[in-house]
């Protein structure tokens, strides 16, 4: 005989499937740029994060950019306008999320 699940039950059964997020370490290095204060990088895992400046009243944004390649991320470090070098060759090339 089949037994039917309830809505708890089942999202109980689907959570064991799903993955948790992992805590990525990315320490970040100060840039000269008007609208960015940092940058930083997780080769292991491929993870670039850009920390926006803030203001007294509000903190700057955190992005976190994912399958982001080093040589992306010396690229943005090495670029006169790193806020030009996010926009052209990574904000729409890979997958991110606003995290902070």
């Amino acid at each position: 005989m089949r037994q039917s699940l309830n809505k708890q039950q089942l999202r109980k059964f689907f959570s064991m499937f799903k993955r948790k997020p992992e805590k990525v370490e990315i320490k970040h290095k100060p840039v000269v740029s008007s609208n960015i204060e940092s940058v930083g990088y997780n080769p292991g895992v491929k993870v670039m994060e850009v920390k926006f400046k803030g203001s007294s009243e509000k903190p700057g944004n955190i992005y976190k950019y994912y399958n982001v390649d080093e040589s992306k991320y010396k690229g943005i470090l090495r670029a006169k306008s790193k806020g030009s070098y996010l926009n052209k060759r990574i904000k729409d090339n890979f997958k991110y999320e606003k995290i902070g």
